[in-house]
């Protein structure tokens, strides 16, 4: 067995919010304003003249196009996030120029004509999605067309062509002049966004956890494993003919399976409370036809319900928490157990 009791789950449990769960969860939330302003967007690419910079620019303000959305579809299809913003804003005074008055530019060689452009900020200190307004919190207003969303429509359309590594995907520029090669990069590109969405049945983080986790076992585990997110276990000798479970695990050739729940709150609330209140009649009924049940259990909320937690770990063949050392030892115990 891996029954961890409440102290030993807690000790290296990560009990907050990983931050890219955090980041997937803003990604999923914007995601209907993209579809519902992708032909838009696409349009003015097409009509935009990539050796005249400033088309893009009266595009946008005659269509009355929302900046902050249209730089968010620039950062996707140029795979240029919040940890490169952070770079730039760290970085800015390495990759481009000053003139002797002080003021910032950047220069780009497109399709062998060398360009300068003097940016209208001159400074990038504090760059990040929340300052584009393109995160989750901010992206459901719009915000029009200003010096900021200028310099990094620029940074964006002609970054690659200015020599500078970290700009390498910036290169939308080129592909505008052909209407083709502009339609198959942004379906491929938005193939990669749409799999971001895959699966997800709202926007709450512990909806994205349980999908990383099925995502990581199944990984783990091999295509001996089958791991299916929201599974039941049919039971055939029971009163009920199944029970629900987050993550329900067989593997080929035996006849037991596993069903795991998973609770991670950082909040105290009385879900992990329910949970053990019928966890002692759970366990009797799997193991009465041969089956498991395990926890995952993390969050400092949950932490804070000793009493239900402990219940849980009582009443479970596998406890374990969010950390990676933990998951390691569940899909050991998985591979031992399913045999």
């Amino acid at each position: 067995m891996l029954n961890k009791d409440i102290n030993q789950l807690e000790e290296t449990a990560i009990k907050w919010w990983p931050a890219e769960i955090q980041e997937l969860a803003q990604q999923i939330s914007i995601i209907p304003k993209l579809l519902e302003t992708h032909d838009r967007f696409i349009s003015i690419l097409k009509l935009s003249n990539p050796h005249e910079p400033q088309s893009i620019f009266a595009l946008i303000e005659a269509s009355n196009f929302p900046a902050n959305v249209f730089v968010k579809h620039l950062s996707i299809l140029t795979d240029f996030g919040g940890e490169l913003l952070k770079r730039l804003s760290n970085t800015y005074e390495d990759i481009f120029f000053r003139t002797s008055e002080g003021k910032l530019y950047f220069k780009y060689d497109f399709e062998g004509d060398e360009k300068i452009y003097f940016f209208k900020n001159n400074t990038f200190k504090g760059l990040s999605n929340s300052k584009l307004k393109i995160d989750g919190e901010s992206f459901s207003k719009d915000y029009h067309l200003n010096g900021l969303y200028e310099d990094i429509i620029m940074i964006f359309t002609y970054g690659a062509f200015s020599g500078h590594d970290v700009f390498f995907e910036c290169d939308i520029a080129s592909r505008i002049s052909d209407a083709d090669a502009l339609d198959t990069y942004l379906k491929q590109r938005y193939i990669s966004v749409s799999k971001i969405t895959s699966g997800a049945k709202s926007n709450s983080n512990g909806q994205i956890l349980q999908k990383r986790l099925q995502s990581q076992l199944q990984q783990s585990l091999g295509d001996d494993f089958d791991v299916k997110s929201n599974g039941k276990v049919i039971l055939k000798d029971q009163e009920e003919k199944y029970l629900n479970f987050d993550l329900v695990i067989n593997k080929k050739g035996s006849k037991s399976s596993i069903g795991f729940e998973i609770s991670f709150q950082v909040t105290t609330n009385s879900v992990i409370e329910r949970k053990a209140v019928s966890a002692q009649r759970r366990l009797n009924m799997m193991h009465s036809e041969g089956h498991y049940v395990g926890y995952i259990i993390d969050g400092a909320g949950n932490f804070e319900r000793r009493s239900a937690v402990s219940i849980l770990c009582s009443y479970s063949d596998c406890t374990v928490n969010c950390s990676q050392s933990d998951l390691l030892q569940l899909s050991s115990w998985i591979r031992n157990t399913l045999v």
